[in-house]
């Protein structure tokens, strides 16, 4: 099982920029598990300073590469409730192009996409099999809201200066991890 970016131009092409995987077809660059950026770009003073939620989506095809199928798929995130985003996704099918709804930007919400915030006590479960080559595809949604407390520290001169001169850490690298779970073999 791979996860690889989407491309809009042809199946098989290349996608360098995680910031274009916009829906379409399943390009050849696979999503660099645990790579800073590997799906967002970072979250900059400037974005914090917006009096608003922010929204962003991103489309991934999971491919099942064995030569297997592969059974009642499930996913779900792991994040801490401290951090700053929120992360959602719809599982959705391709048509028999094999392509996925492609949005024209990073802010535009699929259409046709129902969005779930999974977690390890409430997966999103996929019945069924997922033959060899077969391929779904995922929309990954990032919320940040602008206005929760942590992000107001964020922006805080003297909340930040006293984390410091108490010397403790404040974290600027959040680590989230999208997990999928499966049958293999069976």
């Amino acid at each position: 099982m791979k996860l690889f970016y989407t491309v809009v131009s042809k199946e098989g092409a290349e996608q360098s920029k995680p910031s274009l995987s916009l829906g379409g077809f399943c390009s050849m660059s696979e999503v660099q598990n645990g790579a800073l950026e590997a799906l967002f770009s970072d979250i900059s003073p400037y974005t914090l300073q917006k009096d608003q939620q922010t929204i962003e989506y991103v489309g991934l095809i999971l491919k099942n590469t064995f030569d297997s199928s592969v059974e009642n798929l499930s996913f779900w995130f792991n994040q801490k409730e401290t951090d700053l985003c929120r992360f959602s996704l719809a599982l959705v099918e391709l048509n028999d192009n094999g392509e996925m709804e492609h949005i024209p930007s990073v802010n535009t919400r699929p259409m046709y996409a129902e969005f779930l915030a999974p977690t390890v006590d409430d997966k999103a479960v996929l019945e069924g099999e997922l033959k060899p080559g077969q391929m779904l595809g995922l929309w990954i949604c990032r919320t940040l809201d602008n206005t929760s407390t942590i992000a107001r520290q964020m922006l805080d001169c003297n909340y930040l200066f006293e984390q410091w001169k108490q010397q403790r850490d404040t974290e600027i690298i959040e680590t989230v991890e999208l997990k999928i779970g499966f049958d293999y073999g069976k």
